[in-house]
């Protein structure tokens, strides 16, 4: 598996199509599968990569939530 040399760039792009989805169908009504659509080419593996490093991170920090 190759690695991604710009983390940062995939997770604000991930954040970018579900935020852009969560205006436009609602939070409740947006799955992973619409945002790895929106997204075009990113797996559902890669999101959860790096919706796991989030809620790590933000673990590690005392924030709970990611959207903390």
């Amino acid at each position: 598996m190759a690695r991604n040399a710009h983390p940062e760039v995939t997770r604000q792009r991930i954040l970018d199509a579900a935020r852009t989805l969560f205006a436009r169908q609602g939070y409740e009504r947006t799955s992973i599968q619409d945002i790895i659509n929106e997204l075009g080419d990113l797996s559902k593996g890669a999101i959860y990569r790096h919706s796991l490093r989030t809620y790590r991170s933000r673990y590690r920090t005392g924030q709970r939530h990611p959207t903390a």
